[in-house]
């Protein structure tokens, strides 16, 4: 009995792992509360979710909260002008689809090309932000230079990132799934490209300061 309840025990450490998460996910629920917050909970929960992803021990509730406050301020700027820039975007794209105009279509084809460079940069800008210390500009600059480099992962984490929402839009049925653990998973699993995408980032960066 002492032998199942042991850390070494794979059963043992994936219901230790739910269990993180599941409480991970309660933060980044109570901490978005304010909505312009939203930028800040979701810099913590990467930065948590990585951790967790990697086996490291940590305290969930004061790791959290300390990188909470560490990127309030960046990650509060990044998320109000990314919203105010989608929302103003998504409803002139909106607009433009009820319209007659016969440019119409042109024009929501070209104002997509934003809209959809927004939701790359926003996949990876507060993962980054909550492991490199680097200025604002440079943050947003390579989190867009990276999505893009990672073409096919980034599709496929918006794509994963999205199921939830699409649930809970679905069926109301879902709602207590995205209550209990939804968006801590999504960070979990989407942490899991991260982790390996910055470790190939930072080996490179090694070698070429050894070679310099």
């Amino acid at each position: 009995m002492r032998k199942f309840f042991s850390d070494s025990n794979p059963v043992i450490r994936g219901l230790t792992k739910l269990a993180d998460l599941m409480w991970l996910n309660a933060l980044f629920i109570i901490t978005s509360l304010p909505l312009f917050t939203i930028g800040a909970a979701a810099s913590a929960l990467y930065y948590e979710s990585m951790r967790v992803v990697q086996g490291e021990e940590a305290y969930i509730t004061r790791d959290f909260f300390k990188a909470f406050k560490n990127n309030f301020k960046y990650a509060t700027i990044v998320w109000i002008v990314s919203a105010f820039l989608l929302l103003l975007f998504g409803y002139t794209f909106y607009i433009l689809g009820k319209s007659d105009l016969s440019y119409a279509h042109i024009a929501m084809g070209i104002l997509g090309v934003p809209i959809i460079l927004i939701c790359f940069m926003l996949l990876y800008v507060f993962p980054i932000m909550s492991r490199f210390e680097n200025t604002l500009m440079n943050t947003v600059i390579n989190a867009l230079l990276i999505s893009l480099a990672q073409f096919p992962k980034t599709i496929l984490m918006l794509a994963f990132s999205a199921v939830p929402i699409l649930l809970v839009l679905s069926s109301l049925n879902w709602f207590p799934l995205l209550i209990l653990g939804g968006f801590a998973i999504v960070a979990y699993v989407n942490g899991s490209f991260m982790n390996k995408i910055f470790e190939k980032i930072q080996n490179k960066e090694n070698d070429r300061q050894e070679s310099a």
